[in-house]
């Protein structure tokens, strides 16, 4: 929770509303290479067989729906 006060573009009513959930929605961060440093054979194995090749890359390698797999590949 952030307090109101603080979210610069908040269009919506402010008197009754003290507080809100941010989502960044970072799924896709990566997409551009930028953490291709830190994959692993078993991630980028995760990602070559996934549908979306190269994409939602920063969610591939933390989320729960992909994590996983790469457990699997693991073992």
């Amino acid at each position: 929770m952030i307090a109101l006060l603080l979210v610069a573009k908040w269009e919506g009513d402010k008197t009754w509303v003290h507080e809100v959930v941010i989502d960044v929605e970072w799924g896709a961060f990566g997409d551009n290479g930028v953490l291709n440093f830190m994959k692993t054979t078993f991630d980028k194995a995760v990602d070559d067989s996934s549908l979306l090749v190269n994409s939602f890359t920063f969610e591939k390698l933390f989320s729960g729906k992909f994590l996983g797999e790469v457990v699997r590949n693991v073992l």
